[in-house]
């Protein structure tokens, strides 16, 4: 009876098009039995959501509303801004703003491992290097790993040597500085390529005597090592 008369309603009503438009979305959700939030959460229904959305996007329709009920949803329900995100990133090919939802999602959830390896992952695609380099810190603090952070050490150098880092040179040394005390505190598991990254990161800060250091240990462990002994021409 409710649905027969809103269709007479709609018939004249000059919101019609409007009510089209909100039926349209509610309809990407799917249809949802009682008591299914409950048992299974609203984050499967989110992801067929944006499923939805993503198939729209294909197809080459707008999907302005889309995004806005999800970034509503989001407003209240934080692991939405993960799935809006990923769309923003991988159907929409906006990197940039994608950085910005995921960061929303981390002042909830701030020891996600997962969603701060997205960050990096969106920072490389939108060529934002500080943010990528701040995303790589908080992994390692995060994982402890000395993979990690060897991960980090070698991004850093790769920056340094292509000029990527566009900062006043107080800022950059403390990059370096900060690089530099996590790998020095795992050091006695690092071998010789690990120590030539720890090495060229001193001698980017300008300490070349801690670079010589590093780099003698570094040939101590490992004599045949190339780019220990590139660098140690360079000095």
């Amino acid at each position: 009876a409710a649905s027969l008369f809103g269709q007479k309603k709609l018939v004249t009503s000059e919101y019609r098009f409007a009510v089209d438009a909100d039926i349209e979305v509610l309809r990407d959700f799917g249809v949802t039995q009682h008591g299914d939030a409950a048992r299974y959460g609203l984050q499967p229904k989110i992801e067929a959501f944006a499923r939805q959305a993503a198939r729209r996007a294909d197809s080459g329709e707008p999907i302005d509303q889309q995004l806005e009920s999800l970034e509503f949803i989001a407003s209240s329900y934080p692991p939405a801004w993960r799935t809006l995100a990923d769309i923003q990133a991988e159907v929409l090919g906006d990197s940039a703003t994608a950085i910005g939802t995921l960061n929303k999602y981390l002042e909830s959830y701030p020891e996600d491992q997962d969603a701060w390896r997205r960050v990096i992952y969106f920072c490389k695609q939108a060529g934002s290097s500080m943010a990528e380099l701040n995303a790589r810190v908080q992994l390692c603090d995060l994982t402890g790993s000395y993979e990690v952070i060897i991960a980090t050490a070698n991004r850093l150098n790769e920056m340094l040597s292509n000029q990527e880092l566009d900062v006043p040179h107080d800022e950059r040394r403390l990059i370096i500085d900060r690089v530099r005390l996590l790998m020095e505190a795992g050091v006695d598991g690092a071998n010789g390529t690990d120590l030539s990254r720890l090495a060229w990161l001193c001698y980017s800060a300008g300490d070349t005597d801690s670079a010589r250091t590093w780099i003698e240990s570094g040939l101590a462990r490992d004599p045949m090592n190339i780019h220990l002994e590139r660098l140690s021409r360079k000095l």
